[in-house]
């Protein structure tokens, strides 16, 4: 009987780079607090109730400009 090899990695290029940008999905998710597999099957069903990382993201960047702007000395 032969037993199965199991190395841990994937057979094909695009099956190495589906790995990876999960991996970073899942990275970005936990960093901004949100749920990788509810926001995984929320983007997979499409416009649910989550916002998309990029919406998170970048009205955090709008915040932090905002924020920096009114620190700012005025010249």
């Amino acid at each position: 009987m032969k037993k199965w090899k199991f190395s841990g990695s994937t057979r094909s290029e695009l099956g190495h780079r589906t790995w990876d940008r999960l991996a970073s999905l899942k990275k970005t998710c936990s960093r901004w607090g949100v749920n990788f597999w509810t926001d995984l099957q929320d983007r997979m069903r499409g416009g649910g109730p989550i916002p998309r990382l990029a919406e998170l993201i970048g009205h955090q960047a709008e915040e932090t400009s905002a924020r920096r702007a009114a620190a700012a000395p005025l010249a």
